[in-house]
């Protein structure tokens, strides 16, 4: 099982809600590059070539039920 710190979720979840790295870094007050640095950190956690593919994977293995944006507490760390 993948576990997730509590940034690496917020991220996941606002990706899987089609937000763009810069959506993202406005909404969590976080730098554009900081952003893509837990992008990639979440894609090699999940060994995903991309964010759909990191999506998929995150299905699978339980960090959302019905509906993509509901966030989950059992997966941080």
């Amino acid at each position: 099982m993948t576990t997730l710190t509590e940034r690496q979720h917020q991220v996941l979840v606002l990706l899987s809600d089609g937000f763009t790295t810069s959506e993202i870094g406005k909404q969590l007050g976080l730098s554009g590059a900081t952003i893509n640095v837990h992008r990639k950190s979440l894609l090699q956690k999940f060994n995903a070539r991309n964010v759909a593919s990191l999506i998929k994977k995150a299905c699978q293995e339980g960090f959302f039920r019905s509906g993509l944006a509901q966030q989950l507490d059992t997966h941080i760390t």
